[in-house]
């Protein structure tokens, strides 16, 4: 893959130094949208003793360094960086064709392969066949750990840090997770990665993570049980990212990375830094409940089109139970807000298939949908993006079933043809990848089987893979009773005993009634 970049760090290693090649598994402009995936790049390549160099997904063709055209096997050490389980076979892939052995108990030789990211915190044993080492927590803590241990012997290395706190390895009992209790400047790049020829998700920008983490408690989210306790990253710091980043990458917008953006004790504080930096903005993520016309005024003041929210349902009663319950009016108050701001375009995200939904709860977002078009966004572009609900590890809802497959098709045909009809664009994740997705994210160390057998050849289809290796994929799909023992149970998220259950409790309870919807 030939590509011409800005900033990139073109660092050769000599003898004694450890090559590290830096796999994001899947498509280029996914990786350069991480902004994890490039701190640890340039965090690495500060150290004297290490060169890394970036790897991506090209499909069936073997992967090759993006700085030198390096192979995957030469290198010391590969680190994963992996955010959706489906990216787990890509990964594997990448393995087999760089002719690396991705068993890791067949492994004799070649790099030494670590492995993190959210799924992988939150369950780490569906790779623990395949990674030598699994980071269970936060980079900032982790990479000063994993880094001093990068000497000697594969297998030497992995008996040194499998007793430490947030690295699991396969047939560990327990697991801790590790995070930092502030978010460094060190680790947060100010130079980053700039494509020149291919247009980046959010276009060309500064990426600034805000904060991390969240207060809000959805009952569903993994990453807002995973990375808990909610950090902002004091403003001092994103004052010195956005001056300096936005002259080191010559760019003219600020993306900023939080699960909520007005959760950020100092957000106006952080428009008034774009604002006054001349640079335009994007949030990608915000709370309805959060908004204000005033801040709608300014986000699209700084330039944003597009106003994104999440209203999950339009079920009172499924909103109480997953903890998401905002009323009706309040959307409404802020799409009409983003009208007269001279915003755009609207994009709004549902979920579906959420325990205890009847097929009436799930028009219920093609109603509202309808409703806001009519009334509300007569002139300008809606999309919806409908998901279904994949109960998650580590969180309150991890024992709930994933609805059937049918039943999912059923109501995402019913909306498709009520918002196609009067010009709403509609996005759907596929039922049948639901249903995959499931199997790997709650998965134990046998879902190893199916993605060695996909990724080598030796089946054609995930379906087929599974019965291959004898898993009975209703086994995934259905729900569990807390207390029965799941792949992940060996996870020590940190969080007060019992929060997780409780709040399982608390969804079949709450969706008995509803509060008042005015």
């Amino acid at each position: 893959m030939r590509l011409r970049e800005g900033n990139v760090v073109r660092k050769r290693g000599g003898p004694g130094h450890i090559k590290v090649g830096l796999v994001y598994p899947s498509v280029y402009e996914a990786a350069i949208a991480s902004l994890s995936y490039q701190a640890m790049y340039y965090y690495l390549n500060s150290l004297s003793d290490f060169v890394a160099e970036r790897f991506v997904f090209e499909g069936d063709r073997r992967p090759i360094g993006l700085e030198w055209g390096s192979r995957l096997s030469a290198m010391d050490v590969i680190m994963a960086s992996v955010h959706y389980e489906l990216d787990y076979l890509n990964l594997v892939k990448m393995l087999i064709s760089s002719d690396i052995e991705p068993d890791v108990e067949r492994r004799r030789s070649g790099p030494l392969l670590v492995v993190g990211g959210p799924p992988a915190i939150a369950n780490p044993a569906p790779l623990s066949k395949v990674a030598d080492l699994i980071m269970v927590g936060e980079m900032e803590s982790l990479l000063p750990v994993l880094v001093g241990r990068l000497s000697g012997r594969p297998r030497d290395i992995v008996d040194a840090l499998a007793s430490k706190p947030g690295f699991y390895t396969l047939g560990l009992e327990e697991v801790k997770r590790v995070y930092p209790r502030e978010l460094p400047l060190e680790f947060h790049p100010i130079a980053q990665i700039q494509p020149l020829d291919r247009k980046p998700i959010w276009g060309r920008s500064l990426l600034v993570e805000a904060m991390r983490g969240c207060f809000r408690g959805c009952r569903f989210c993994m990453e807002g049980h995973i990375f808990l306790p909610k950090r902002d990253r004091v403003l001092i710091q994103i004052e010195k990212i956005v001056k300096e980043g936005l002259k080191t990458n010559s760019v003219d917008k600020v993306t900023f990375y939080s699960l909520s953006f007005f959760d950020h004790r100092d957000a106006d504080g952080i428009l008034e830094i774009v604002g006054s930096s001349g640079a335009a903005i994007s949030v990608p993520s915000l709370r309805i409940e959060t908004l204000s016309e005033e801040r709608i005024e300014t986000i699209a003041r700084l330039g944003q089109r597009t106003l994104t929210l999440a209203p999950e349902s339009n079920s009172c009663r499924l909103k109480r139970a997953m903890n998401k319950y905002i009323p009706e009016n309040l959307l409404v108050k802020a799409v009409a807000a983003a009208s007269r701001a001279g915003m755009k375009n609207l994009k709004l995200y549902y979920m579906i298939g959420l325990p205890g939904e009847t097929m009436e709860e799930a028009i219920g977002v093609a109603r509202e949908v309808l409703s806001l078009k009519r009334d509300v966004f007569s002139t300008g572009r809606i999309s919806v993006t409908i998901n279904q609900f994949m109960p998650k590890p580590s969180t309150p809802m991890q024992w709930m079933p994933l609805e059937d497959e049918r039943t999912l098709r059923a109501k995402v045909k019913v909306l498709m043809r009520m918002l196609n009809k009067v010009g709403v664009e509609v996005s759907y994740y596929n039922p049948r990848l639901a249903v995959i997705q499931t199997v790997l994210s709650r998965g134990g160390p046998e879902v190893s089987c199916p993605l060695l057998s996909l990724a080598s050849g030796v089946e054609s289809s995930w379906m087929k893979a599974m019965r291959r290796c004898r898993l009975d994929v209703r086994r995934y799909l259905m729900g569990f009773e807390p207390g029965e023992p799941v792949p992940w149970a060996q996870v020590d998220l940190g969080l007060s005993r019992g929060l997780l259950e409780h709040g399982h409790q608390e969804y079949l309870k709450d969706l008995e009634g509803c509060p008042d919807r005015r």
